[in-house]
């Protein structure tokens, strides 16, 4: 469906942002390779030449966009392996079976609707009902899906010896961004996602725990100098002059 829908946009192999990818990947990889779920599936990647700052599931595609908001490979990495969380998951198999159980159960309330109301009245109650699940159901359920992405791709990157404290500075960026209205500012209770400052705090509390897991693994000694209090400690003027580096603002 992507493929489709990008069609002409793909990014070929030898692209230095494709190089860049396999490598990241290959990485994640070979250090997870004690999971049967990783060697047991075929992994491919698709790059879109897109400014959108998005990735999918399962197959990885990517948007070239995000290279523009992060700032090293150890952000990239968290993000990939969020990516490849949700396909060792099988959130996309998992969102379809759950659409479908929710439709079955929706089949009886919607047919008694339908029979006990005129049909423009059955219309809306019918519309109004839907939204009413949305809201309260599939929302959050949405969510769910991407806070478990979340800890178990901090849990592959930590794996992998990536500097796990840049996923906290990945989203603050990300919630940077939205309070200064460059990218778009979610809305949690009406969005598929958590809001970027919500996954900033909850990776935050990940952190002592995903720096524990890369000790086990074997990973050399992180940085003494945080990133995150590298972030923090950003003034807004820091934050835009940093923005206008990157190309993010354009004056």
């Amino acid at each position: 469906m992507h493929l489709e829908e990008h069609k002409g946009l793909l990014v070929a192999k030898d692209h230095p942002a494709y190089k860049r990818l396999i490598k990241i990947i290959e990485n994640i990889l070979i250090k997870n390779r004690d999971l049967i779920s990783i060697e047991n599936k075929n992994w491919t990647l698709t790059i879109i030449d897109s400014p959108i700052k998005n990735a999918y599931e399962r197959n990885i595609f990517v948007f070239l966009g995000i290279l523009n908001i992060i700032d090293n490979d150890d952000q990239l990495s968290v993000i990939l392996a969020h990516e490849m969380a949700h396909a060792l998951l099988l959130h996309s198999v998992e969102q379809f079976s759950h659409a479908l159980l929710i439709d079955v159960l929706m089949t009886i309330p919607i047919l008694l609707l339908w029979a006990s109301f005129p049909d423009s009245l059955a219309f809306l109650l019918h519309v109004i009902g839907q939204h009413i699940v949305n809201l309260l159901h599939n929302l959050p359920y949405s969510r769910s899906l991407e806070n478990e992405a979340d800890e178990v791709g901090l849990k592959l990157a930590a794996k992998a010896c990536v500097d796990v404290r840049e996923a906290v500075v990945f989203w603050g960026t990300m919630r940077v961004l939205s309070e200064m209205k460059l990218a778009s500012k979610i809305v949690p209770w009406l969005s598929t996602h958590p809001a970027h400052g919500d996954r900033e705090k909850s990776l935050n509390k990940k952190i002592t725990k995903a720096i524990e897991l890369m000790k086990s693994s074997g990973c050399p000694e992180l940085n003494p100098i945080d990133p995150r209090n590298t972030f923090y400690k950003r003034t807004l003027k820091d934050h835009e002059f940093y923005f206008k580096q990157k190309g993010i603002i354009i004056t």
